[in-house]
Formats: C-alpha cells, sequence, structure tokens
C-alpha cells in the first residue's frame, strides 16, 4: 500500500506541474519517483496476491471422490 500511495501522489504532482504550463515536463526526479513507485507496486501487489493464493490453497480440503 505503501508504493501505491507514493505512487498515487506522484501523479497527482505530477498532473499539477503538467497543468500549470502546457509544454512544461515534470522533473527528472519526479519521473523516476512516479514510475519506480508504479512497479515496485505492482510486484508487492502480485506478490502479496500469490501469498494469499498459496495460503488459501493450504486450507482447501482437495479430497477425491
Amino acid at each position: 500500500m505503501w508504493f501505491q500511495c507514493i505512487a498515487g501522489g506522484a501523479a497527482l504532482v505530477a498532473l499539477a506541474i503538467n497543468k500549470e504550463a502546457s509544454e512544461t515536463e515534470i522533473p527528472g526526479w519526479l519521473f523516476y519517483v512516479l514510475v519506480g513507485s508504479i512497479w515496485l507496486a505492482i510486484f508487492t501487489t502480485i506478490h502479496s496476491g500469490a501469498l494469499y493464493v498459496f495460503a488459501a490453497r493450504d486450507q482447501i480440503d482437495w479430497k477425491t471422490n
């Protein structure tokens, strides 16, 4: 969740900067924070989901008739 919050905040700052001047590019550091936090949020979300899936898989009773 931390990386998702950072990505959301960085995206809002980038949008605010671009709204002020139509030709302005976002600063390099903000671009790297935005892209890095998005990728970290993706990877940590997938990892967390996989942990839940594997934990649930172990709880299922796989008895066959």
